[in-house]
């Protein structure tokens, strides 16, 4: 996951408070999951750590490119361009991995 740090271009010209947060409490979980009913969703539980980098991180014009489409893409990664703009990388090492296939398999009733 990505987050700028500062873009002037984009008006950003502090680190979002998701970088101090995760920097004082690195320990997360994270749920990812599918729109579509019934969904498929990914359970993860870890540390993260934030690895600041000049310019935007590759993952995040390819992310917008994804989104938005080539010409968006390209137009947000030239609109970002700036050489103080910083991003700040987190990545996280999962220590618990779970998985809710509802399609295959119902998850058991807690009592």
């Amino acid at each position: 996951m990505a987050t700028f740090i500062h873009c002037e271009p984009l008006g950003i010209r502090r680190p979002a408070g998701r970088v101090r947060a995760l920097r004082a409490h690195p320990e997360v979980a994270v749920t990812i999951d599918t729109e579509p009913h019934p969904p498929d969703v990914l359970l993860l539980r870890g540390r993260v750590s934030i690895t600041e980098i000049d310019g935007m991180v590759p993952e995040q014009a390819e992310a917008a490119r994804r989104f938005l489409g080539d010409e968006g893409g390209a137009g947000y990664a030239a609109g970002a361009a700036h050489p103080e703009t910083r991003m700040a990388r987190i990545a996280l090492r999962p220590a618990w991995v779970g998985l809710l296939d509802f399609q295959t398999r119902l998850p058991g009733v807690f009592c």
